[in-house]
C-alpha cells in the first residue's frame, strides 16, 4: 500500500461510486478488511475488565500527547504500576506490579495513540487526528488498517480542498469529513449496482 496519498476524484455522486473507486485502487479484499475494521464496535481498545484503573491514565496520556507533550517521559511505567499496585486491596502487590509493568511496556504507547485518534476525531483540529493516525500507522498492531484509514482521511482533506479551499485550522476531522462528502450542487446520483455486496461477501453485479 503506498505511503503517499494518491490523486482521488471528487466524492460521489453516490456511495457506490466512492466504494467502486476504492476497490479499483486497492482491491475488494483490502476494502472489505478496512470496512470490517472501521465498523467494529471497538478497535484495539484496552480490556476494561483487566485493568480499569489504567484507563483514566491512558486517556490523560492521550490528551497530553495531543497537546504536544510527551506523557511517556512525564510519567514512567514504573510509577504507574507502583501506584496501581499500592491502591489494590490485596496482599499480592508484587504480582499486580509485575503484570501492570508487562502490559504498560507492551501496550501503553499503542493504546494511548488509539485514544488520541478517538478524541481528536471530534474534539481537536483535523491535523491532530492525521498526526495520531500517522503515528499508529507505523505500529505493528493493525498497521495496515491504520494506513488505510490515513489514506481515507487524507482523501477527505483533498476533496475538501478541491471544493472549498483550505479548511480552517480549528476544524475537526469529523466536520471536515462531513463537509467533504457533500455532493457538488447540480450533480445528482446515477443508478448503479450495489457495490456494497462485494464488501459483505455476497458477490457483485
Amino acid at each position: 500500500m503506498p505511503d503517499t496519498i494518491p490523486q482521488f476524484d471528487l466524492v460521489g455522486p453516490s456511495a457506490d461510486d466512492d466504494v467502486r473507486r476504492l476497490i479499483s485502487r486497492y482491491g475488494a479484499e483490502e476494502v472489505r478488511l478496512a470496512v470490517k475494521s472501521q465498523t467494529a464496535v471497538k478497535r484495539g481498545r484496552v480490556p476494561v475488565s483487566d485493568w480499569p484503573q489504567l484507563l483514566d491514565i491512558l486517556r490523560e496520556d492521550a490528551r497530553s500527547w495531543l497537546d504536544g507533550r510527551n506523557p511517556f517521559k512525564a510519567r514512567s511505567n514504573r510509577s504507574i504500576a507502583l501506584s496501581i499496585a499500592a491502591n489494590v486491596p490485596t496482599h499480592n502487590h508484587a504480582a499486580i506490579y509485575g503484570r501492570m509493568m508487562r502490559k504498560l511496556r507492551e501496550r501503553r504507547y499503542y493504546y494511548t495513540l488509539v485514544d488520541a485518534e478517538h478524541f481528536s476525531y471530534s474534539g481537536y483540529p483535523y491535523a491532530d487526528n492525521l498526526r495520531a493516525i500517522a503515528a499508529l500507522r507505523g505500529y505493528a498492531m493493525m498497521g495496515d488498517q491504520w494506513n488505510f484509514l490515513l489514506v481515507l482521511r487524507e482523501s477527505s482533506l483533498a476533496d475538501y480542498r478541491r471544493k472549498f479551499g483550505e479548511p480552517p485550522e480549528a476544524m475537526t476531522m469529523q466536520d471536515l469529513v462531513i463537509e467533504a462528502s457533500k455532493p457538488i450542487v447540480g450533480i445528482s446520483a446515477t443508478p448503479s449496482g450495489n457495490v456494497f455486496q462485494i464488501l459483505i461477501g455476497s458477490g457483485s453485479r
